[in-house]
């Protein structure tokens, strides 16, 4: 999925589940820490993609901003989601090999991120209907 896709869906679950304004803003950019494989030198959706990765942040967040951990959790685990929806899936139980996927969409396919779009889009209306007054 698409980066910005990414950030929209972590930032509509932490709205959605009812997180303060600061921790909506960490969750979506922990919706592209997955990402920073590249960054690191780490072949793309390897570790990073993984269980082991979202429980290794958070053991790290528990020590030094455990007020945090919950939208890390939301970031990471929507990341692993999303691109459940591409061809390439996720090695959720890395070092496994297998492949977690959902779909068969391109990372970059107009449906598959319009999808998660549109998840996001309905998680925002469900929370605003919920907390709003008729």
């Amino acid at each position: 999925m698409l980066k910005k896709v990414h950030v929209l869906f972590a930032a509509s679950i932490a709205y959605a589940a009812g997180l303060e304004p600061e921790k909506i803003a960490a969750a979506a950019a922990f919706g592209v820490v997955s990402d920073l494989d590249h960054v690191i030198g780490l072949k793309h959706r390897s570790v990073t993609h993984s269980l082991i990765f979202s429980f290794a942040i958070g053991v790290l967040l528990y020590a030094i901003r455990p007020d945090f951990i919950i939208a890390s959790q939301i970031g990471i685990l929507s990341h692993l989601f999303a691109d459940m929806f591409t061809k390439g899936g996720v090695p959720l139980l890395y070092p496994s090999v297998k492949r977690f996927r959902i779909a068969n969409f391109r990372y970059d396919s107009l449906a598959g991120n319009f999808m998660i779009v549109l998840i996001s889009a309905l998680l925002i209306f469900l929370k605003v209907r919920a907390t709003t007054s008729l």
